[in-house]
């Protein structure tokens, strides 16, 4: 007479048998909202959700099975919500009201296995977005990723957003990545990784990486899943891999069979489960993909000569992507193309041509919260932000 799920199982007691019987639930966009209880999670504030708001990045931990990860968001009427996770961990969304009803869920709607909803409310008021594994089995990192369309809450799409931009870095910036809160910026002539404050853009020495390998002395991209930190280096063809809580090196996470064309690596980007790594044009002009798992070539994901130099993107140089799109900075040409990853397929709508007139005349290095695109300037000590309204 009674049922109950947790969005992957359903089970539904049999006063005749004294009984309760299991189902697995479909799995796809339906299904797994449930009353259970949610399990309070580092960084994820549990039972008392962590409030987001448009253009959030959050780092967040399914560490138990069965955890349900809650993050709060005020909404007004007619806005637009769109949540997705990135990273290695196969995530379940759910976008749910004040009182518990789901508007919306999602299973493997953005990159990989993870989950990616949009809805828009029709009322005001607080809303909950509610991240947990798959399975009930499931546990692993995810980044959380938050925009929000509708009423005021962004410049026009490629508008500058000179209210982000970063002003006081220092000269040589290449790559760049962030958890939300911090972001970390690679000095290709020092051999350094600085790290700054999102919200205050003030210097924090105390992440800094600053014992890099030995042949690691041309940091030039950045990426990272949260737990470790990839830092492709320009000289020696190899992706190294460090520890992102202690800053030591993790070896055994290194990429260091490149392939035989990829001999001068100066980008990269990672959906959790392939990485790809863009060439400096004087050698090739092609972005190589690579097994995250096995760090072996998946050539069926490169993005080859022939799409960016038709494109006209011939010096591609950093690169990012929320799942869907992947932005490729043209170093020379002060310009970012847009493509489609699952077609590999110009997407000339999402380019960014409006870094010139900015100012922002030698981009090298992108990174995105998926509301604002920050790029930094070669030669400058300034990171430029832009917004992403409508991409």
């Amino acid at each position: 007479k009674g049922i109950w799920s947790d969005g992957t199982t359903m089970w539904a007691a049999d006063p005749g048998t004294r009984k309760i019987h299991a189902y697995s639930m479909p799995r796809g966009t339906g299904g797994g909202t449930g009353t259970g209880t949610t399990t309070p999670a580092p960084g994820s504030g549990g039972s008392s959700a962590q409030t987001v708001t448009h253009g959030s990045s959050v780092a967040g931990s399914i560490s138990a099975p069965g955890e349900r990860d809650r993050y709060s968001v005020a909404l007004s009427a007619g806005q637009t919500l769109t949540a997705y996770t990135t990273g290695s961990t196969d995530t379940f969304g759910i976008f749910e009201d004040s009182g518990g009803t789901s508007l919306a869920t999602n299973d493997d709607g953005g990159s990989g296995t993870n989950f990616r909803l949009s809805h828009t409310v029709s009322a005001d008021g607080t809303y909950y977005i509610i991240v947990r594994g798959y399975s009930s089995s499931t546990t692993g990192n995810y980044q959380l990723n938050v925009s929000i369309s509708g009423g005021t809450t962004t410049p026009g799409a490629s508008a500058r957003d000179s209210a982000k931009d970063f002003n006081t870095l220092y000269m040589n910036t290449h790559g760049l990545w962030s958890d939300g809160t911090t972001i970390w910026v690679a000095d290709s002539a020092i051999g350094t990784i600085y790290a700054y404050s999102m919200s205050t853009k003030a210097r924090d020495s105390a992440k800094d990486f600053t014992a890099l390998a030995a042949g690691n002395t041309r940091p030039v991209g950045l990426w990272s899943d949260g737990t470790t930190m990839w830092v492709v280096d320009q000289i020696s063809d190899k992706i190294y891999a460090y520890s992102m809580s202690s800053k030591a090196r993790d070896s055994a996470k290194d990429f260091t069979t490149l392939a035989a064309g990829n001999t001068t690596s100066v980008g990269l980007w990672s959906d959790g489960t392939t990485m790809w790594v863009v060439d400096l044009p004087s050698d090739n002009i092609y972005i190589y993909a690579y097994n995250m798992a096995t760090k072996a070539r998946d050539s069926t994901k490169d993005f080859t000569t022939t799409l960016l130099s038709v494109a006209g993107n011939n010096s591609p140089r950093g690169i990012w992507s929320d799942g869907t799109t992947m932005w490729v900075v043209d170093h020379e040409g002060g310009k970012i193309y847009a493509y489609n990853m699952a077609a590999k397929a110009r997407d000339s709508a999402k380019d960014f041509d409006t870094l010139i007139a900015a100012g922002n005349t030698r981009p090298i290095a992108i990174w995105s919260d998926g509301s604002t695109m920050w790029v930094s300037n070669w030669g400058s000590t300034k990171i430029y932000a832009y917004s992403m309204a409508g991409m």
